[in-house]
């Protein structure tokens, strides 16, 4: 008895089908014979594939790739490899698999709904982390495996195709940059097919692979400039309220040495307190040097007291193979740069032939004054000659080769590999630049090096008042003490009163602005702490020399602030105070 056949089966939604689109394989036999690009075939897919549902797609249907898959469209089974000859190739042959395995860009398709239909190509496990076969079961495809701001942009793409019809987006996917392309296709009706398209790696230029390493560096640069800046102002802040405690300490060991019988052993006990109290200021005042760079222009400074100051430093930066040798000449004129500068100078300058030196050597650090003739060699066309001040620094490392020694002052540029970041050198040239110096350089691979800065000296003294006093009884004078420390603020008071002198006081510069326009007698003098709450002290003397034409003013900091007048360094004693009150006064 003859069977009748069996009726055939009803087509669902999505029907998987174990044989490629036509359409798709015509066009890589067209890649595997002719070479050049892969392009996908445009055109709707066989109904085979991408049946349209009951009704059509209604015309205003959207494009989302990041919309939930209602019917994921399953993925073509495995079928049986169909060789495809090579032209001009007598034995080899290849399989479209191995030819989409072999693709240099990913080439991809979407339909409607936000189903993944295809993901082929060789990147795709290098760009997006897993094979194809893991997302095509995905309703967010591939974009599951970008970072959440790429994947986000490529959404929006995705959503602005029904208007766009196309998009091109650069992102990053497996840590590369690609650009993904994607292209609408649509029905004679306007209807949506599917959108096709491809991610390519983008691949860099020499140059560009050059200037991304400079790009990284400098931003490493920046940020530990910013640290460094962070750590500045951390410095002084730590700084300030240190000196505070070290003045207190200093002063009541001084009045304490005063006041014992002189064959007292006491005595001796209130020296040291005051001796070591001044070994504690130093090292404060060294790292405020250190770790804030302060303004070019500001100053003056006496280099060779300066240098005195970061003797100790200078030791520790160079270590103990090598050795550091400081030729001072007498008599150097001040330069017209801040002491936080200079010390920014000299330190990396210093670190720089260290650092040129393997092993055992030495460091030659040398301040004189300098004649310059206008014919000197390398001498720039715009600085004039004259008298300079000559900052130099020698080593007997390895010396400099001319391609190197040409960049050494370029920003980030470093032959210190990790270890370095390029930015002390360009540092130092900045602030010789702007102070209206001039650097001189002689090197050779194997001979040394030799820094030699030149300074223009300054038109007026430094501004730091020495801690000796005249004998002679002081003159009556009104005093504005303006200090926020109280305990400061009471013993500097106190010696004031002492020794004979009106003390008006205050505790920020606000208040002492107050203080000053209530006070109807004269004022002679303001001594005023740099930084004051509310109103710092360089503020608030601008402020009351503007309200009483010729006050005299006279700042305290133990930060190596830049003032705009004489500097007494805290911390300080009593004698100290009233010496530079009197050399104030009485000048």
């Amino acid at each position: 008895m003859d069977t009748a056949p069996a009726p055939p089966a009803p087509r669902g939604p999505a029907v998987n089908t174990p044989h490629p689109d036509e359409r798709l394989q015509r066009a890589l036999d067209k890649f595997l014979t002719r070479g050049g690009p892969f392009v996908l075939p445009e055109g709707p897919p066989p109904t085979a594939l991408l049946p349209a549902p009951p009704g059509g797609l209604p015309p205003d249907t959207k494009l989302n790739a990041a919309l939930p898959t209602p019917a994921v469209i399953p993925r073509p089974a495995p079928r049986e490899p169909s060789p495809t000859p090579i032209p001009g190739a007598s034995r080899a042959v290849v399989t479209t698999d191995a030819v989409l395995a072999g693709l240099d860009h990913v080439v991809w398709s979407v339909s409607p709904d936000g189903a993944l239909v295809y993901l082929l190509g060789g990147p795709v496990e290098r760009l997006f982390g897993h094979p194809a076969e893991f997302f095509l079961d995905k309703s967010d495809g591939w974009l599951s495996a970008l970072p959440d701001d790429d994947a986000d942009r490529l959404r929006a793409a995705f959503a602005g195709l029904s208007a766009a019809g196309s998009f091109v987006v650069e992102h990053t996917a497996g840590g590369r940059r690609v650009v993904t392309r994607g292209r609408l296709l649509l029905r004679p009706d306007g209807r949506p097919i599917r959108v096709d398209g491809s991610t390519t790696e983008l691949t860099e230029t020499a140059t560009e692979r050059e200037l991304r390493a400079k790009l990284a560096v400098a931003e490493e640069a920046l940020r530990a400039t910013a640290r460094l800046g962070t750590l500045g102002r951390l410095v002084s802040g730590v700084a300030h309220d240190f000196n505070n405690c070290l003045t207190v300490v200093s002063g009541n060991a001084e009045l304490l040495r005063e006041l014992l019988p002189a064959d007292d052993p006491l005595r001796d006990t209130a020296g040291e307190i005051v001796a070591h109290v001044a070994s504690a200021a130093l090292v404060a005042r060294q790292l405020v040097a250190f770790g804030k760079p302060t303004g070019a222009c500001s100053g003056p400074t006496d280099p060779a007291n300066e240098i005195r100051v970061l003797d100790r430093l200078l030791r520790r930066l160079t270590g103990e193979d090598i050795t550091l040798d400081v030729l001072l000449a007498p008599g150097v004129p001040p330069i017209p740069v801040g002491a936080g500068s200079l010390a920014q100078v000299v330190l990396n300058l210093v670190a720089n032939a260290r650092d040129a030196i393997p092993r055992h050597g030495t460091v030659t650090l040398r301040v004189a004054e300098a004649v310059v003739d206008r014919a000197r060699e390398g001498w720039p066309e715009g600085l004039p000659a004259g008298r300079y001040v000559a900052l130099t620094v020698a080593d007997t490392g390895v010396g400099m080769t001319e391609a190197v020694r040409a960049r050494m002052f370029d920003p980030y540029f470093t032959t210190k590999g990790p270890a370095g970041n390029g930015v002390g050198l360009a540092t130092v040239a900045e602030i010789v630049r702007t102070a209206g110096g001039h650097i001189e350089v002689e090197s050779a691979a194997g001979w040394g090096t030799s820094v030699r800065v030149f300074f223009p000296p300054a038109d007026y003294p430094p501004a730091v008042v020495p801690p000796t006093a005249p004998e002679a009884p002081p003159r009556p004078a009104t005093v504005l003490l303006v200090q926020d420390a109280t305990r400061v603020r009471d013993l500097a008071a106190s010696a004031l009163q002492h020794a004979g002198y009106r003390v008006l006081e205050a505790d920020d510069g606000v208040a002492g602005e107050e203080r000053a326009r209530l006070y109807a007698g004269p004022i002679d003098l303001l001594v005023t702490d740099v930084g004051l709450p509310k109103q710092d002290g360089r503020e608030l003397a601008s402020a009351l020399r503007a309200a009483r034409p010729g006050l005299r003013v006279l700042f305290a900091s133990g930060s190596a602030a830049e003032v705009p007048g004489p500097l007494l360094p805290k911390p300080y004693t009593p004698a100290e105070l009233l010496a530079a009150v009197r050399l104030l006064l009485d000048g």
